[in-house]
């Protein structure tokens, strides 16, 4: 039987979509309430997709015109 996703990585999961860029059409809530009925592999690859994904805080850098 797959371990159940853990508390430890349902925290951290959350706290991606704080901090990541997930598409616009993409429900937030409707996506961390899936990512909680995971198992611990599905969720560590969800976790591992999350962390590849554009940071929030990330400015466009504006290339020189020169």
């Amino acid at each position: 039987m797959a371990k159940q996703v853990s508390p430890e990585q349902i925290e951290l999961f959350e706290k991606l979509t704080r901090e990541k860029k997930f598409p616009a059409n993409v429900n937030l809530q409707a996506t961390i309430d899936q990512f909680k009925t995971l198992d611990s592999k599905s969720a560590s690859a969800w976790i591992e997709r999350a962390l590849g994904m554009e940071d929030l805080e990330d400015v466009p850098l504006v290339q020189p015109t020169f």
